[in-house]
């Protein structure tokens, strides 16, 4: 009894994991879908305008030099936004 409740177990804990993975894509997902859609909505409201994100105005409200290379990737701004 307890062989057959540990062999159930053992099957359902990998698929237990991806449904996990996968519900955290899906919540990415839509958290980018919403981004997008607020950008939009402000350039829209804001007569084509965005807000402003300067690595040196400390007032941004992203904290980030988008002019780098696309494949750098700085780690203090991780941890400071």
């Amino acid at each position: 009894m307890v062989a057959t409740i540990a062999i159930l177990a053992s099957l359902l804990l990998p698929i237990l994991g991806k449904a996990k993975v996968k519900a955290q894509r899906t919540n990415c997902s839509s958290n980018l879908r919403q981004l997008g859609l607020a950008w939009v909505m402000y350039y829209s409201d804001n007569n084509g305008w965005l807000v402003e994100s300067y690595p040196t105005n400390a007032d941004a409200w992203v904290q980030g030099d988008m002019q780098k290379s696309p494949g750098s990737h700085e780690r203090s701004f991780d941890r400071t936004g």
